[in-house]
């Protein structure tokens, strides 16, 4: 076989990320300056110029699928040894595959934003069930310190989830918040994203737009929902940390 027909054949059955073309037409300015949409050298135009889109998705797949290989490795052989370890899994970031006109992370949408998290605690009895509640990576904390039956610190964030372990099908309603620097925030709050920049707005139902198309918050009818969800938001935000090799000691 030749080696260009096995690159077709690995490349077929390869499906794409849901891309519409009017998509940006709708957003604030400040979203060009974080997905770079208009520079000929971002990902996505290098990879569209180059017609290399399918390969940098199967790429990305197998990356997945070769991770998901060790982790099953290392849940069998906690299985077989009868091990009492706690093991949690997370990531720590989302991955856009070309939606929105954008590769890698570093946006306030829900494919960036949207991370995976499991918990395997020994002897739990729901193992296997799914949580749909909203939770935050800033909840791992307070969870494992309450389950292994440490004191909780009154100044860390997070919220304690050993709620969900009695209940996987409890829902608290919560709100759950991602920053991309100062004044550019993310609210998830049952069917809403809303995104706030300084100078600019995004509002979506993912229920009906699940790939983020349609920016509600140019329509003035959505106001009073955007107002609404703004009180979740901080009024305040700590100066970033910026450059590398920081370190920063409080006394």
């Amino acid at each position: 076989m030749r080696r260009g027909s096995l690159k077709t054949r690995l490349l077929i059955g390869v499906e794409m990320a849901a891309f519409f073309a009017e998509d940006l037409a709708d957003l604030p300015k400040e979203v060009e300056a974080i997905i770079r949409s208009k520079n000929p050298k971002s990902d996505f135009n290098r990879l569209a110029k180059a017609q290399k889109q399918k390969e940098a998705t199967r790429a990305y797949l197998a990356a997945i699928n070769y991770a998901d290989k060790c982790l099953g490795n290392i849940l069998d052989a906690l299985e077989e040894n009868g091990d009492s370890t706690i093991l949690i899994v997370v990531g720590d970031h989302g991955w856009h595959l070309g939606e929105k006109q954008h590769y890698r992370k570093f946006t306030l949408w829900e494919r960036a934003t949207h991370v995976p998290m499991f918990i395997r605690l020994p002897g739990a009895e729901n193992g296997g069930s799914r949580v749909e509640e909203f939770v935050s990576l800033l909840d791992i904390y307070p969870t494992m310190a309450n389950f292994c039956g440490l004191p909780v610190s009154a100044e860390n964030d997070g919220f304690d989830l050993n709620y969900l372990f009695e209940n996987p099908k409890s829902i608290k309603n919560r709100s759950v918040l991602t920053t991309l620097g100062p004044e550019m925030i993310a609210l998830r709050y049952k069917n809403w994203r809303y995104i706030k920049y300084p100078k600019g707005e995004e509002l979506y139902n993912l229920l009906n737009d699940p790939n983020e198309w349609h920016n509600l918050a140019n329509n003035p009818g959505y106001r009073a929902k955007m107002d609404s969800l703004q009180a979740f938001l901080p009024t305040s935000f700590q100066p970033s940390v910026s450059g590398k090799g920081h370190v920063v000691f409080e006394y």
